[in-house]
């Protein structure tokens, strides 16, 4: 079937009223009550819910009007009747004997000027007076601009021909004379511009998969691509050298702390953590730890600590600390050769110390260092001091640990077998100290980089 005769016909059904259109369009015949004058009611039949736009009813009046107009349908409420004009009507406007069309407009009820008041028990009633109110005439559905009004099935015939439809030709769309085939795909000819599938085509379509696009993107190629991807799929993409994934060794074997591919000695191989193989050689390469204890420490001729031998209470624990004042700088020294494999760097630090009261003051700590090659003097210039602040824990009794601040660079030019000079002090007049107590120092861990596995 052409497209245009298919339009036409769509378009005659889309004349037809709907169901909304013919509740509104049905006509109510009523007669009002007989002592009512001005406001007359009547009980409608079938009976309407609410009052709608378009609503027709002949109301035959058994007493003629005195003045303004209204009317109660099923006590839906008295709506205001008004003359084709929109006027109220006058005394005797309104006569009775007489069936006046009322039409609802939405607000108020209009007698309707172009339907003849009819007589009850006429002999002759002119119909088309009537009708022209409801259904629509040949002009108005060829026009299709009519909204109010019933097409009829003629009517829906003569606007299909009006629109240029046609006709069918049984010759063309049904050669086998069988009504059904009049819409087989095989019995279609091809439009100026709209092509009928040839059998080839239809093929080609049946073999598409479903969902299938011609415009996918690179990452639904590779998506695809994966589904079938692996062993023996035959794709370059599973060899590396012509071997498979598998006489490889995965990333995720690698966990942790240097780990590294050993042989088994078996023809395989397998992960090894860098602590193991140290372990296994007795060797180390990286971060180490050295601990000075106050014991092996200096106090400075000039402004330095005292010195204090402390034993606590219950075991009888003995410690050598120094105590640095609360009022004024005190510092303290000692000496270090760092093994050879030090790899001349900068080095890091924490403070053990304790408190000489209970409460939670501050202290601020201060260390720095300077390298002493042979020949050099023996008052080289210090290095920048590296500050740690740590808090007390309200107790003279307990260890506190601080924590670890930023690198600390040695003066001078550190090399192998130099002798590495620390000065560590306590700066009462620093910000970050507030403890007015001495603090106890206990030791320094010092922390230092390797670069070799030994030291000769």
């Amino acid at each position: 079937m052409q497209n245009t005769e298919r339009a036409a016909i769509e378009a005659g059904f889309d004349k037809l009223p709907t169901a909304a259109t013919f509740k509104t369009r049905n006509i109510w015949y009523a007669i009002a009550g007989a002592a009512e004058i001005n406001s007359y009611t009547a009980t409608l039949f079938p009976t309407p819910t609410a009052y709608s736009k378009g609503m027709r009813v002949d109301l035959e009046v058994q007493n003629t009007n005195t003045g303004a107009v209204s009317f109660n349908a099923n006590g839906l409420g008295a709506k205001q009747v008004v003359d084709a004009t929109g006027t109220a009507f006058s005394s005797g406007g309104f006569p009775s004997g007489k069936i006046h069309r009322l039409i609802y407009d939405g607000t108020k009820f209009v007698a309707d000027a172009s339907v003849s008041t009819v007589t009850p028990g006429a002999a002759t009633v002119t119909v088309d007076a009537l009708a022209s109110s409801v259904y629509a005439s040949q002009a108005e559905a060829e026009a299709g601009t009519e909204n109010t009004k019933i097409v009829t099935p003629l009517r829906v015939a003569q606007a299909i021909t009006a629109l240029g439809g046609g006709d069918m030709l049984a010759a063309t769309y049904d050669p086998t004379n069988v009504a059904g085939d009049a819409f087989d795909q095989d019995n279609m000819v091809d439009g100026a511009t709209n092509k009928n599938f040839t059998a080839t085509e239809q093929t080609k379509l049946a073999g598409i998969e479903t969902a299938a696009t011609a415009d996918q993107t690179a990452a639904e190629i590779l998506t695809a691509v994966k589904t079938v991807d692996g062993t023996g799929s035959g794709l370059d993409a599973d060899l590396l050298d012509g071997n498979e994934a598998a006489a490889f060794v995965p990333v995720s074997d690698f966990t942790a702390d240097g780990d590294f591919l050993v042989g088994t000695g078996s023809g395989t191989y397998a992960a090894e953590s860098g602590a193991t193989a140290r372990a296994s050689l007795g060797v180390s390469i990286g971060l180490q730890t050295i601990f000075i204890p106050a014991s092996a420490m200096v106090p400075a001729i000039t402004s330095g600590p005292a010195v204090a031998q402390l034993e606590s209470t219950t075991n009888k624990q003995n410690q050598i600390v120094l105590d640095f004042d609360g009022t004024a700088a005190e510092y303290a020294h000692f000496t270090a050769t760092i093994p050879r494999s030090w790899n001349e760097g900068a080095v890091y630090y924490y403070v053990v110390w304790r408190s000489s009261a209970t409460d939670t003051d501050s202290v601020a700590w201060f260390l720095q260092g300077a390298a002493m090659s042979d020949g050099d003097s023996t008052d080289p210039s210090w290095g920048t001091a590296v500050e740690v602040d740590d808090a007390a824990q309200s107790s003279a009794t307990k260890v506190y640990v601080s924590g670890i601040p930023g690198l600390l660079t040695i003066g001078g030019t550190p090399a192998p077998d130099d002798i590495v000079a620390f000065r560590i002090y306590r700066d009462p007049t620093d910000v970050a100290d507030t403890m007015t107590e001495d603090a106890r120092l206990i030791g320094v861990v010092l922390f230092y980089n390797t670069n070799a596995l030994r030291d000769d």
